[in-house]
């Protein structure tokens, strides 16, 4: 009987343990930064996920208004422009020596007032990281989208 119960506690203590370490973990979100801040964030997160190697880093990107330096005002994204900041964050991990992007996970989250990036970091075995978006739609100024942060490094 004390055997049974023994081992039915500690089979209690290890799935408290594992359910506790399935959950996603937001590491960082932000909206409109700058250039220098949207690399150092991304160079943390980048870190946290090289010291989880069983983890699995998601990036949520959301659709919305974002300062624009150039007009000095938040504008309307461009049709495209989610797919931009995609490719700078793959770009800048390339960069970083992480070729391919295979422990990070792109999802596109819908439309918010603002642009918005989250950092995720997903344990093996955990769902992914649902996105809440905050508006339906997003309206779109019109142009093609071509560059996110020139002068970004």
């Amino acid at each position: 009987m004390k055997f049974t119960s023994a081992f039915v506690s500690i089979l209690l203590l290890v799935s408290i343990i594992t359910a506790q370490r399935s959950t996603p973990t937001l590491i960082d979100e932000f909206g409109n930064v700058p250039c220098e801040d949207w690399v150092g964030r991304l160079d943390l997160f980048l870190a946290r996920l090289y010291n989880q190697p069983n983890s699995t880093g998601v990036i949520v990107l959301y659709e919305g208004k974002y300062w624009s330096y150039d007009k000095e005002a938040l504008v309307w994204p461009i049709f495209g422009e989610v797919h931009l900041r995609a490719n700078l964050i793959r770009s800048h991990f390339d960069h970083r020596g992480m070729q391919g992007n295979k422990r990070v996970l792109f999802l596109t989250g819908g439309f918010r007032d603002e642009h918005h990036v989250e950092l995720w970091l997903v344990p093996l075995g955990a769902a992914l990281p649902k996105p809440k978006p905050t508006r339906e739609a997003t309206s779109y100024r019109r142009g093609n989208a071509t560059t996110i942060y020139p002068s970004c490094p």
